[in-house]
């Protein structure tokens, strides 16, 4: 599927730049792990809400086959998908935010 090689095409990207981001900033990641979980596990929230189809969503979701536009992606079904999107960038945030505010003290002190 296209969505399918465009997500996992820019999430090559996406993980390739972010480390070379954090390099810049001289952020110590020894392992290199924030690329992976973080960066692209934010393009894993955002991408799936554009780029879900008919298909991909009944070969994910069986159960759910006869119902016709849930989990359509953005670029299949507008207003679905930008349900979906809006409510993924929210727990984009909120998770940064919990996270912020316990690695923080952890970290800082």
């Amino acid at each position: 599927s296209s969505g399918i090689n465009a997500e996992y095409g820019v999430g090559a990207h996406v993980y390739y730049f972010s480390s070379k981001l954090l390099v810049a900033f001289e952020v110590d990641d020894v392992v290199d792990a924030s690329p992976g979980h973080l960066f692209c596990g934010i393009w894993g929230m955002v991408a799936a809400p554009l780029f879900c189809n008919k298909e991909i969503f009944d070969d994910t979701f069986p159960q759910h086959r006869n119902e016709s536009d849930v989990g359509l992606g953005l670029f299949y079904d507008g207003k679905v998908g930008g349900l979906h999107l809006a409510a993924n960038l929210v727990f984009i945030v909120v998770v940064l935010a919990y996270d912020c505010a316990i690695a923080n003290p952890l970290f800082l002190a």
